[in-house]
């Protein structure tokens, strides 16, 4: 059913970003390295789009990869994927719609990088593929462009689609009960998290030692072996500090900020950020895009400062459970966590903007707690850790668990209307596909005449 598959989905979708890289990359590695070469050809022609035979195979297999099964030839089935795509490029590019080039380069270094995690090293990445970064983003950069193109004008289909209420539960009525999906064991929770007092010893440390790398850059030293050397973000150190094309938003506000006050070439002061302090080097500002590198240095937390913020939470907990301090008297007077704060310290599950979580969606500290608490049982401090690397404490209540169960209206509302929007989303654009198949030119080859599709694509056919 929708509502399985949809559950399905996400982590396939997640799943994805990674594989369809790491395919694409290794075909290239293949066609070097093949002793035996194949000529390819077109099979299929949408509109002005093309699909070659090569492109039916390298879809198998990033289908593969993903986990999709199909009963039928896996062949065709790759073939119709590919077509409904070159339906929507073809549209887009009817529409004049174009993908941000600056989004396009910023998603390119985003996967190279992680390319790059995965496989050790730039260095071992090049040699690896026998081609430097920069042949491989532009190897990369079309497929990528006319994929952003293709989801803008999906978007665009599906726009207006919006459930209501009654539409959820007529989706909930056509499920035939053994078939609702089993929903695992679910939790709520809060947070209030202290972090160490700032140390102003170790915070002007870092401010003089990023002062002393722009002294070395403005007498001649290398900006990019600074930040191999010393640069705390690990994303770019590597990278000796080069950020890649962005457009503006892609990093935080006081970062695009210092960014659109510097002319190529030139060097901005010493600023603060919440990942740490920074120095930054213009590359080149293009509009609304701008290339940058940055060295980032975070201030050193002592086992002193940690141990003041654990020492906070104990006192905390203690007045709690004494009975002179709510839980929401706490969290507003001492939460630091600026993401939970203004809401008792409700987390939110980022995967899906809400704030259930399975458990294995728990970072390991909050897994081992919440494990076998008990509903409104508070525990800690738990050692913590922000996205961006900052450390404190904090302590955990159990809001609500809610066992395992077959899905069902009043617990899983917001699921089974994700579901009920998905299938209106898949219905809309199932028709858009039918009526832009029968205003396209479309030519496939004999030898994939005996397919069963989905659609009718060659429409002699009875």
């Amino acid at each position: 059913m929708l509502t399985l598959r949809i559950i399905k989905v996400r982590m396939k979708f997640i799943k994805s970003i990674v594989f369809y890289f790491i395919i694409f990359l290794s075909q290239m590695v293949s066609a070097q390295q093949d002793s035996i070469y194949v000529l390819d050809k077109v099979i299929a022609v949408v509109g002005d789009e093309i699909v070659l035979k090569s492109d039916v195979e390298q879809r198998k297999v990033q289908m593969r990869q993903e986990g999709v099964s199909f009963e039928g030839d896996y062949g065709c089935f790759a073939l119709e994927n590919l077509m409904s795509e070159k339906l929507f490029l073809d549209q887009g590019k009817l529409d004049t719609i174009e993908a941000d080039e600056g989004m396009v380069q910023s998603e390119l270094d985003r996967r190279i990088a992680m390319f790059i995690q995965q496989i050790g090293s730039q260095e071992a990445l090049e040699e690896y593929f026998g081609k430097s970064v920069n042949e491989i983003k532009a190897d990369f950069h079309d497929p990528l462009q006319n994929q952003m193109i293709v989801q803008q004008v999906q978007q665009t289909v599906t726009a207006d689609i919006n459930v209501t209420p009654s539409d959820v539960q007529q989706y909930y009525n056509n499920i035939p009960e053994d078939s609702l999906p089993m929903i695992n064991t679910q939790i709520e929770y809060a947070q209030l998290v202290v972090f160490p007092p700032e140390n102003p010893a170790e915070i002007e440390k870092v401010k003089q030692r990023l002062r002393g790398f722009i002294k070395e850059v403005r007498e001649g030293e290398d900006f990019s072996t600074l930040a191999v050397l010393y640069s705390d973000d690990p994303g770019s150190a590597p990278k000796g500090g080069d950020l890649g094309m962005v457009p503006r938003g892609t990093m935080v506000g006081e970062f695009d900020e210092v960014a659109f006050q510097l002319s190529d070439g030139e060097l901005s002061g010493v600023f603060e950020t919440e990942f740490g302090y920074h120095v930054m080097q213009m590359v080149e500002r293009r509009g609304e895009q701008y290339h940058a590198r940055h060295i980032l240095l975070k201030p050193k937390t002592t086992s002193a400062d940690m141990n003041a913020a654990k020492d906070k939470l104990i006192e905390i907990e203690k007045w709690i459970a004494a009975d002179t301090l709510t839980w929401m008297r706490a969290v507003l007077k001492y939460s630091q966590d600026e993401k939970t704060f203004n809401n008792r310290g409700l987390a939110i599950n980022m995967m899906t903007g809400t704030p259930r979580f399975d458990l294995n969606q728990l970072d390991p500290q909050a897994y081992v707690a919440i494990e076998k608490m008990k509903v409104d049982e508070i525990v800690g401090p738990i050692l913590y850790q922000t996205r961006e690397g900052k450390e404190g404490y904090r302590l955990i209540k159990l809001l609500k668990r809610i066992e395992p169960h077959r899905a069902n209206l009043v617990d899983d509302y917001q699921i089974l209307q994700e579901a009920a929007t998905n299938e209106a989303k898949v219905k809309a654009t199932k028709k858009w596909i039918v009526q832009k198949i029968d205003n396209t030119y479309i030519n496939i080859d004999d030898n994939y005449h005996a397919c069963e599709w989905e659609f009718k694509w060659i429409k002699n056919k009875e």
